[in-house]
């Protein structure tokens, strides 16, 4: 990382890491706000990922469907692209977010960092070994 203060976002990635490796994207609901972050982490089985890519642009609200984009004039050319191979790949797979207004996240792993493992989640509920949330 940089000299200057970065923030990493982990977010809950039972869906989201999958559509990350197959798309560099991330998605939730429309103008959720996040604190300012550099980096994106993912959580998913009981574990962050070691890969933390870098956040380079967030479209707000976008309609997830071949003629919202087209139609879309907050689109650079490159996130155009991004955007047509997920939302054909959402169209192919009948997913759920297809359709959908969503908030993008694209993402980058060369300007990220890797961690050198998974980060466990060890942290248990005191009446139960039911491993519970970070905070």
């Amino acid at each position: 990382m940089s000299g200057r203060e970065d923030r990493v976002l982990v977010a809950a990635a039972r869906k989201a890491w999958p559509e990350y490796n197959a798309h560099g994207l991330y998605f939730c609901q429309p103008n959720r706000s996040f604190k300012p972050s550099n980096y994106l982490a993912f959580y998913t089985d009981g574990e962050i990922k070691p890969a933390v890519p870098a956040i380079t642009s967030t479209i707000e609200s976008i309609e997830l469907t071949e003629d919202a984009l087209e139609g879309a004039t907050q689109v650079s050319p490159a996130q155009r692209s991004q955007l047509e191979d997920g939302i054909a790949t959402l169209r192919d797979q009948n997913a759920d977010r297809y359709g959908s207004e969503q908030k993008v996240l694209f993402l980058d792993v060369e300007s990220g960092f890797t961690l050198e493992q998974p980060v466990q989640n060890d942290k248990t509920a005191s009446e139960s070994d039911r491993t519970v949330a970070f905070v």
